[in-house]
């Protein structure tokens, strides 16, 4: 129904005089749920600036299905562990943790912010579930180039790293699909 997304269902129904009707309200989040965006988990946090871990707050937190990166941390991404909320919008943005500095030509940067959201977005409950093995792919990838978050790692387009450079872009962008529920899994 229209509002769904925002907890707030409208539903017309008419009594006749001296009926009586009675309602079930059952307020607990369903299991399943859309994916949410990189953009989400990056700005519903306790260190984006803004006032959303506030609005979580007030709309009852994870018990409400209202979810902020930090409640699902820690999160392996290959070797990595995001342990802290800096370092979750860092790897979302794009950025090294240890300087900050955007890396979003790099390939690796690309995969690892799409994959630590499709992997806060399956430990919130979202579905569909066939994106699993997409994401042992971009583990083991980010696995296998030694990726920590910090300095280069897949910029070239040419030389030793392309095929693996490419990899990583063709799952990235399979995690992006689902990331905004564009993931065809028939």
């Amino acid at each position: 129904p229209a509002g769904a997304a925002t907890n707030t269902v409208c539903v017309p129904f008419t009594l006749d005089p001296g009926e009586v009707e009675t309602f079930v309200v059952d307020n607990v989040p369903p299991p399943d749920r859309d994916p949410l965006t990189i953009g989400y988990w990056r700005n519903w946090s306790t260190c984006s600036g803004g006032d959303q871990a506030a609005q979580a707050e007030r709309r009852g937190g994870v018990d409400a299905g209202i979810y902020l990166l930090d409640d699902l941390l820690p999160v392996m991404l290959g070797d990595l562990a995001i342990t802290t909320c800096e370092d979750g919008v860092n790897i979302l943005s794009k950025r090294d943790i240890e300087t900050g500095r955007v890396r979003s030509s790099d390939g690796a940067y690309g995969l690892a912010s799409q994959l630590l959201g499709a992997k806060l977005n399956l430990a919130s409950g979202a579905t569909p579930s066939c994106v699993i093995p997409i994401v042992a792919e971009a583990d083991a990838l980010l696995a296998s180039i030694g990726f920590d978050g910090s300095g280069n790692f897949l910029r070239s387009r040419r030389g030793a790293n392309w095929a693996t450079r490419a990899e990583a872009v063709r799952l990235a962008g399979l995690l992006d699909d689902y990331n905004n529920r564009r993931l065809d899994c028939s």
